[in-house]
């Protein structure tokens, strides 16, 4: 069950791989009251990187300084954009932590996450909620896309390759 859950997470940050690296400079850093595109892209992987954070540890983003502004949902105060290239090292790092925490589950269900308590559910559970989370971002990312006449990228069926190294 892992490993299926896996290919389709790795697929839907591949998707949101692609809308980043697909989105042109002006569009990336675009002012917006809320969410702008690099906004929205660090937002969904925060929470990613959040939720799958081990409920015993203290989380500290390790790459920016808004994080606990994501916790209260208020927007930061006006900022320069994030590097696309920051974000996509940011995208790899989340990457590796939902391999990780689907390899733990694999091995023991009881593994208990961050998203764990704030959405009061089981870990497995937690990593669908952020795998819908990631596709519901690259969804607008890519809508974002279109409405600046960009073409945005195709669909990822899923990520190949197994959950477990061999």
């Amino acid at each position: 069950m892992c490993d299926v859950v896996w290919r389709q997470f790795g697929a839907a940050l591949t998707m949101l791989r692609r809308a980043i690296e697909s989105c042109p400079t002006a569009l990336w850093e675009r002012p917006s009251e809320r969410m702008g595109y690099w906004y929205l892209a660090y937002h969904t992987l925060f929470f990613v990187d959040h939720d799958l954070h081990a409920a015993a540890e203290r989380f500290e983003s390790p790459r920016f300084d808004t994080f606990e502004y994501e916790l209260k949902d208020v927007p930061p105060p006006f900022r320069d954009p994030y590097s696309k290239q920051d974000i996509l090292v940011y995208l790899d790092d989340c990457l590796k932590k939902v391999r990780g925490v689907l390899s733990s589950i694999a091995r023991d269900e009881s593994v208990q996450l961050r998203g764990c308590v704030r959405l009061e559910v089981e870990a497995l559970e937690v990593v669908l909620y952020e795998l819908r989370h990631v596709q519901h971002h690259a969804a607008q990312l890519n809508a974002l896309l279109r409405g600046a006449s960009v073409e945005p990228p195709r669909w990822v069926r899923r990520l190949d390759g197994p959950l477990l190294e061999e």
